[in-house]
């Protein structure tokens, strides 16, 4: 690792979050790349830098650490976990930053920073669409990529398909790479040879595995089934431009309506939509970010017990965030028939929004 070139990058995120990295693992930075790649910027002033994210490598010995389990070392704000190569100050400022891979996600970080500014993420598809600007929060896997993929080849802007910032007066781009597994390749008209191809192989697989799974009782088809699937690919990152044309973004506007997507064995085969209010949804929504970074809640629970670093409050602050940023906007629930494939639910979609 260490004759590799040491990179340096810098991202600006709406002139909210800040960052520098410098690293010599490549997995790091394409993993950057794919979330904030958008705004990747050649340079910036040093003492406007928000977060400072560096190898593990270069962490300092923290002096006489607290240990916690004889996995947590803490001094003077830092939180050590040297088993994952992974140290962090999250109580001061700037933050700083010490990894070989994010176990913490980074969104999670940013949306530190996110709330010194009175802003917050959604987890949400929120499209620019005839003049007006939608939000769709949903749980992951509920139809936030079929919603964007529908309005937006009919002249929709996309602000982002999984993460937006929102605050009390205007929704932020935050246009990450979509996450495609080979069922969007129909719901994101991808022609791209080279894309399909890298997901030819999992048809091949799908084929092989079907007829096994007639002896699922016995122990070799389970032990076969398992290898063939961890041969798949899972999905490939794209960022949206390579999909949806250069001009597919739109930077920032009010935020006019919200749609919560919700998916219901309803016997039903069209989509209803009714109105619900601030209050319900503001949970729902600070519990579906929350759900977003659950892997890493044990790290940030020890955190907060080591430190004046307090994750219940971060969870109360979003929370009242979003109830006042809900009450100023007309909030709705999209439900959708649990049956209703993704092509005709892009066209109800389309058919609803064309009628407002």
């Amino acid at each position: 690792m260490l004759n590799k070139k040491l990179i340096t990058k810098y991202f600006n995120v709406h002139n909210l979050v800040k960052i520098k990295i410098q690293s010599r693992i490549q997995s790091k930075i394409t993993e950057i790349l794919h979330q904030i790649g958008e705004f990747e910027q050649s340079s910036l002033d040093e003492k406007d830098i928000d977060m400072f994210i560096h190898d593990y490598s270069q962490c300092p010995k923290l002096e006489n650490p607290f240990v916690f389990s004889k996995y947590y070392y803490c001094s003077k704000n830092y939180l050590n976990i040297p088993e994952q190569k992974f140290c962090f100050n999250f109580v001061d400022y700037p933050i700083i930053l010490y990894c070989d891979k994010f176990w913490i996600p980074l969104n999670f970080i940013i949306e530190l920073i996110l709330l010194k500014k009175n802003c917050t993420f959604i987890h949400s598809a929120a499209i620019k669409y005839r003049g007006k600007n939608y939000i769709f929060p949903a749980f992951g896997g509920t139809g936030k990529t079929t919603t964007v993929a529908a309005l937006l080849y009919h002249q929709g802007k996309l602000f982002g398909d999984d993460m937006n910032i929102v605050n009390e007066e205007e929704i932020l781009s935050y246009p990450s790479s979509f996450s495609v597994y080979s069922y969007h390749l129909d719901i994101l008209k991808i022609k791209n040879k080279q894309i399909k191809n890298k997901f030819k192989i999992d048809k091949i697989i799908d084929k092989i595995i079907d007829p096994l799974k007639k002896y699922n009782n016995y122990r070799i088809a389970k032990l076969l089934i398992l290898v063939l699937n961890s041969l798949k690919i899972s999905c490939i990152n794209i960022p949206p431009k390579k999909i949806f044309g250069d001009d597919c973004v739109a930077e920032n506007g009010r935020i006019d309506e919200i749609y919560y997507l919700l998916r219901a064995d309803n016997n039903s085969s069209e989509i209803t939509v009714e109105k619900i209010n601030a209050d319900y949804l503001s949970k729902i929504c600070t519990n579906i970010l929350f759900g977003e970074w659950y892997q890493s809640m044990h790290i940030l629970y020890a955190y907060s017990a080591l430190t004046t670093f307090n994750l219940n409050h971060i969870f109360n602050k979003i929370e009242e965030m979003f109830r006042s940023i809900f009450q100023k906007v007309n909030i709705y629930q999209i439900c959708i028939p649990t049956d209703l494939n993704n092509l005709t639910l892009q066209k109800q979609l389309i058919s609803y929004f064309n009628k407002k």
